[in-house]
């Protein structure tokens, strides 16, 4: 239990942290004018201050002066992206130690006499048969994401964004979300004729997926609630519907796994129903955790949730719901995985 503490306090700790310094980066952002805010604190420090006037593009200062501010600006600059994962890899440790503290003490069932007693000891092998569709259309929208990002911070490089890059940022990815929607329906229709047993489910799996869907949940909602007091702009329009299709999609993926996880098959067949459409969803969440991970870094990408919130609570909403928005795509690329690669062979086996 003082693991379970442990974990939740750096969870806690990290949120402190990123909403004070996420806060500070919204006065510079507002005021216009960064370089003249923090210039006073940082003259006692010369190293701290040539890593600030790298980052705001001082023509003055030449990065190869100081190898450790090369150092002290990777730091600031990496620890945007690394933010996201230490909240995941705290969620996932808090897990992994309630459920050995649940078991402790209890006696481990014994294996039944049709199961194979070597099956841990079996090569890891993959059948990829009726999987080529739903891998290349996975990874065409992997490209698209890769271009998108490549082409919104192009463009935003050496100012915040404008109304056509989040425009056209959040298109993209409600294009993706209705594309995964449609895929969901699919599968779940697909999947109804393999077998289904209750208990041969993803239990720590679908824990962790539950618990950031909440996150998932809370951010698109109060997102919704933002948008929906403005409707006469197109960029409010977009989130709004962006967010509800994160509401709608990310419900239905949580419903597919949850029932996925339990299905197999009584015969080693050769048809295979939805085995495209879930190896589609497996690339499909890839591209949406990469596009989440990068749209951390930006500051401006919901500026309706900002104005109408103000900064202090949607800095804390983001703060707190981003980390398990990135952890739900992420985790549900390796659900849909596990699926994918157990759900068509008979339970003995799997």
């Amino acid at each position: 239990m003082h693991l379970v503490a442990c974990n939740l306090c750096v969870w806690i700790r990290y949120l402190v942290k990123e909403t004070a310094d996420k806060l500070e980066d919204y006065k510079d952002v507002d005021n216009n004018d960064t370089s003249g805010n923090m210039d006073g604190d940082l003259k006692a420090v010369d190293l701290l201050d040539d890593s600030f006037a790298y980052q705001h593009g001082r023509s003055d200062f030449c990065l190869s002066e100081n190898p450790m501010t090369v150092f002290l600006v990777s730091t600031a600059h990496a620890e945007k992206f690394l933010y996201p994962f230490i909240v995941e890899y705290s969620l996932i440790a808090v897990a992994i130690v309630l459920i050995i503290w649940l078991n402790v003490g209890r006696r481990t069932s014994t294996v039944p006499a049709n199961v194979s007693r070597n099956h841990s000891e079996k090569e890891l092998v993959l059948d990829c048969q009726q999987a080529t569709a739903g891998l290349f259309f996975g990874v065409l929208v992997l490209v698209g994401t890769i271009a998108e990002l490549i082409l919104f911070f192009s463009a935003t490089e050496s100012e915040p964004p404008g109304k056509p890059e989040i425009i056209i940022s959040n298109a993209f990815l409600f294009t993706i979300l209705v594309i995964s929607m449609i895929a969901t329906v699919s599968a779940f229709y697909r999947i109804r004729k393999l077998q289904h047993c209750a208990r041969a489910g993803l239990e720590m799996d679908s824990a962790l997926l539950l618990v950031a869907l909440v996150g998932v949940i809370i951010h698109a909602i109060v997102s919704i609630i933002a948008t929906s007091t403005n409707l006469a702009e197109v960029i409010n329009v977009l989130l709004f519907l962006r967010n509800m299709a994160v509401l709608v999609q990310a419900s239905m993926q949580t419903l597919l796994i949850l029932d996925g996880s339990r299905r197999y098959s009584d015969v080693d067949a050769e048809e295979k129903p939805g085995r495209q459409l879930l190896m589609f969803l497996v690339i499909a969440n890839m591209s949406m955790w990469i596009f989440s991970t990068f749209e951390v870094l930006n500051l401006e990408v919901n500026p309706t949730q900002r104005q109408f919130y103000g900064n202090l609570t949607w800095t804390v909403i983001s703060n707190l719901c981003t980390p398990l928005n990135i952890f739900f795509r992420f985790h549900s690329m390796a659900c849909f995985f596990e699926i994918w690669k157990k759900a068509y062979k008979p339970i003995a086996l799997t």
